[in-house]
C-alpha cells in the first residue's frame, strides 16, 4: 500500500515556489535558487508597479482633460449628475415621442372621418 506524503502548509511571507522548501539548512544551490526566485518575483512585480504607475497618470491626464479634474470623488459626483441628465432627457424624449404619437393619432382620426363624410 502506498502512502501519500501530506504537504507542508505554506509559512507566511514564503512564495508557492519556495513553500515546499525544508525549515533546517539548505545547501547553497538550494539558496541560490531560492534567491533567484525571489529575485524574479521582484523584478517582475517592480514592472507591474511601473506599467500601473504609468497607466493611472496617463488615465488621471485624460480625466484632467475630459472632465477638468481626477479627483475620484468629483468624478462620482460627476457621473451622478450626467447620469441623472441622461435619464431626464431620456424622459423628455419619450414624452416627446408620446405627444407626436398621440398628435398623429388625432389627425388619422379626422382624416379617416373627413373621408367616411365624403363617400356618405
Amino acid at each position: 500500500m502506498a502512502t501519500t506524503k501530506k504537504p507542508e502548509p505554506q509559512r507566511p511571507g514564503r512564495t508557492p515556489a519556495t513553500a515546499q522548501q525544508p525549515d533546517g539548512p539548505q545547501d547553497i544551490d538550494t539558496l541560490k535558487g531560492r534567491y533567484d526566485e525571489l529575485r524574479e518575483a521582484q523584478i517582475t512585480a517592480a514592472a507591474n508597479l511601473k506599467t500601473a504607475e504609468s497607466q493611472l497618470a496617463k488615465l488621471r491626464a485624460q480625466a484632467k482633460a475630459t472632465y477638468g479634474t481626477d479627483d475620484l470623488a468629483a468624478l462620482k459626483a460627476k457621473l451622478e449628475e450626467m447620469t441623472a441628465d441622461n435619464e431626464r432627457k431620456r424622459n423628455e424624449y419619450q414624452s416627446a415621442l408620446d405627444k407626436i404619437e398621440a398628435d398623429l393619432g388625432t389627425i388619422e382620426e379626422k382624416y379617416s372621418q373627413s373621408t367616411q363624410a365624403e363617400g356618405a
